[in-house]
Parts: structure tokens; sequence; C-alpha cells
């Protein structure tokens, strides 16, 4: 479960590596999400980009130290 609006937005489950592993990625339904593939001056969160976020980390990717990049922590 999530704390809501504010805090961790989602998560997401590295691998184990085991045959046939099934991961997850959960996201905060309680957060106010920009949800359409356009810029927007909002406070918004931007879906996509946790999204992809995640993802990697279902993938094995960790995070980057890099600003620019999808795999930095936030």
């Amino acid at each position: 479960p999530f704390a809501g609006p504010g805090s961790v937005v989602a998560h997401a489950f590295f691998p184990t590596g085991e045959p046939d592993q099934v991961t997850e990625v959960h996201v905060d339904e309680t957060e106010p999400w920009h949800i359409t593939l356009t810029r927007s001056s909002s406070d918004r969160l931007y879906l996509l980009q946790t999204l992809t976020h995640e993802i990697g980390h279902t993938l094995g990717l960790t995070h980057s130290m890099r600003d620019d990049s999808v795999m930095y922590a936030y």
C-alpha cells in the first residue's frame, strides 16, 4: 500500500533470475497523474516517465546518478 499523494508514487520488483518469473509494477492511484503524451506546466506527475522508470527496475536496471536519465531516483 502507498501512503498517499506526495510520498512514494510507484515501485517495482527486481528480477530474481528464476525461470518463468513474473515481476510487478505498482502505481499509487491517488497521485495527480499527467496521462497525456504532451508536456504540461502543471504539478502533475508524468505517468509514462514513471512507468518507464519502474519497468527498467523489472528488467534489472538500478538507479542512475545522471539527473537526465529515466533511471534517476527523484
